[in-house]
């Protein structure tokens, strides 16, 4: 049976801890934030995939090296200003995070999408309904968090009626 999966990386419970933290000095949203244990940063969208046990061999036998410190800085509508439908934390892709990304992707044969790659928390999405009672719709607010990124995992993403659900299938530690 297919199963719908994506490679992220879990958040730590610091990390997690200052985004509940921002989500509280931010409540005049009309919003669901995602719950804390849903929120992680997406490294290979989302695939449909009929062998989950061979996608985990492949991950466990090609490692990546390399941990490494990712840094968000942007707090802000997403993933576009003219048609936001999103609030999320964001970073620069720099290229130890590309380097992963791309590595994933050679060990899996993903075909990269065209879009570029921003690494990002998605905090909450929305409809333009909600939209247009935000108090405030060009939201675009400089913070300084982190995240030391030491493992990798293969999660399952099932659809739920207002936000979805993501159960971890494995997480892949570093090598290094």
């Amino acid at each position: 049976m297919k199963k719908r999966v994506f490679i992220g990386c879990v958040l730590s419970s610091p990390l997690k801890n200052a985004i509940h933290h921002w989500t509280l000095c931010h409540d005049e949203y009309p919003v669901d934030w995602v719950l804390p244990q849903n929120l992680h940063i997406t490294l290979v969208s989302p695939w449909e995939e009929d062998d989950v046990e061979q996608v985990i061999e492949k991950l466990h036998g090609n490692r990546f090296s390399s941990s490494f410190i990712l840094h968000l800085d942007i707090a802000s509508l997403g993933p576009s200003f003219k048609q936001p439908r999103l609030i999320w934390i964001k970073g620069t892709a720099r290229k130890p995070i590309l380097d992963l990304k791309y590595h994933l992707e050679s060990v899996l044969h993903i075909t990269p999408t065209d879009r570029e790659y921003i690494p990002h928390i998605t905090i909450t999405r929305f409809t333009p309904a909600q939209f247009s009672q935000f108090p405030v719709k060009n939201l675009f607010e400089e913070i300084s968090l982190q995240e030391y990124i030491t493992s990798y995992s293969l999660f399952e993403s099932r659809p739920q009626r207002f936000d979805n659900t993501y159960t971890e299938l494995v997480r892949i530690p570093m090598s290094d």
